[in-house]
C-alpha cells in the first residue's frame, strides 16, 4: 500500500511530481500523476489518493497545481470527526479551568507507621479532566497530524480566553439590588469564581501552551522516526514529557502563595503520575478510536514536511 505525502509542480510535460510513502516504512519516492495514473499503482492507494492522482493527471502542469489540490482536500478533507474531536477537547479544558481550584485529597491508610494518621494524596480537581485533553490531542496527531492539532489547541486557548471574558462581564454588570438584597450569597460566589478563574486562566494558558504543543510535536516526530510503529510507547513517552511541563508550571503559578511549597511539589508530582498513568489505563481505548478513524476517513497523516512552529498556519 501507498500514501500521498506530498506534490511539487515542475517543468516537465509529464505534470507535478508527486512523494510516494511506502506503508509501514518511511522510505519515499517520486512519481510523476501520469505515471502514477495506471491500474497497477492506483490498486495501491487508498480512494481518497486515488482521486487526488486523479485530478492531478487531468489538470496537468497548466498553472493550475494549487487549485487542484485545493479541490481534492475540500472533497475529501474529513470534517465531521475532527469537529466532534475539536468539541471535545474544548469541552474538557473548560471543565479542568473551572475545577482546578478545587483542592482534593483521597487518604491512604499508612501500614507502615504505628501512627494512626493515614496518608492524604491531595491534588486539583481538574486532574480528573484534564488528562483526556492530552488523550484527544494524541488521536488528532495521529491520525489528522500536527496542523490539525495545532488548530484545535489554538481553537481551544480561544474559547478559554472568550469563557473567561463572559465571566468577567456577568460579574462587572451591576445586579439588581432586589436580586442582591435575596441572592446575596451567590453575588459573592460569582466574585470568587472569577477572581479564582483569572489565576487559572494565566497558569493554564502558559502550561497548556507549552505542555499541549511538546506532546503533539514529540508524538509527530516520533511517528516518523519510527515509520509509524509502536504507538503506545511514543503516546507514554510524549505524554510523560508534556505532563512534567504542564503540570510543574500550572501547580506552581496556581498555588504560589496559597499553599505551603511541600504542597506544592507533592501536587506536581500527583499530577504526573496520575496523567501518566492515566494515559496507559486508556491507551487500549486511544488504540480503538485511533484505528477506527484511520479507517473511516481513509486518513494515516506523516508529518514529513510540516513545519512546527505553533504561530504559524500555513505548513
Amino acid at each position: 500500500m501507498y500514501q500521498i505525502v506530498g506534490v511539487v509542480e515542475t517543468t516537465k510535460e509529464e505534470g507535478p511530481s508527486v512523494s510516494v510513502r511506502v506503508a509501514g516504512t518511511s522510505k519515499v519516492f517520486q512519481k510523476t500523476a501520469k505515471e502514477l495514473y495506471e491500474k497497477n499503482w492506483l490498486d495501491g492507494f487508498s480512494k481518497e489518493d486515488v482521486a487526488y492522482i486523479g485530478v492531478l493527471n487531468a489538470f496537468g502542469n497548466n498553472g493550475s497545481l494549487k487549485q487542484a489540490s485545493d479541490l481534492v482536500k475540500r472533497i475529501n478533507f474529513p470534517v465531521h470527526n475532527v469537529i466532534v474531536l475539536g468539541m471535545m477537547f474544548v469541552c474538557f479544558l473548560l471543565i479542568s479551568n473551572v475545577t482546578a481550584m478545587k483542592v482534593s485529597a483521597i487518604a491512604i491508610p499508612n501500614f507502615f507507621s504505628s501512627s494512626s494518621s493515614p496518608w492524604l494524596i491531595e491534588f486539583p480537581g481538574a486532574l480528573i479532566f484534564f488528562p483526556v485533553t492530552f488523550i484527544i490531542s494524541d488521536i488528532l496527531t495521529e491520525v489528522y497530524g500536527y496542523k490539525i492539532s495545532r488548530a484545535i489547541i489554538w481553537g481551544g486557548f480561544i474559547c478559554n480566553a472568550i469563557f473567561l471574558l463572559g465571566l468577567m462581564a456577568v460579574v462587572k454588570v451591576s445586579p439588581s439590588p432586589a436580586w442582591l438584597a435575596t441572592q446575596g450569597d451567590i453575588a459573592n460566589a460569582y466574585e470568587i469564581l472569577l477572581g479564582g478563574y483569572t489565576r487559572v486562566f494565566f497558569a493554564s494558558s502558559v502550561a497548556y501552551f507549552f505542555g499541549e504543543f511538546i506532546n503533539s510535536i514529540i508524538i509527530a516526530k516520533l511517528k516518523v522516526a519510527t515509520s509509524g510503529k509502536y504507538l503506545s510507547a511514543r503516546i507514554v513517552g510524549s505524554t510523560i514529557v508534556g505532563a512534567v511541563i504542564d503540570s510543574a508550571i500550572f501547580i506552581s503559578v496556581v498555588f504560589y502563595g496559597v499553599m505551603s511549597t511541600d504542597i506544592i511539589v507533592a501536587m506536581i508530582f500527583t499530577q504526573i503520575a496520575f496523567k501518566v498513568s492515566y494515559e496507559i489505563v486508556m491507551l487500549p481505548v486511544t488504540y480503538r478510536i485511533t484505528n477506527y478513524l484511520k479507517k473511516k476517513d481513509g486518513v494515516d497523516h506523516y508529518d514529513f514536511d510540516t513545519k512546527f512552529n505553533p504561530f504559524s498556519f500555513k505548513n
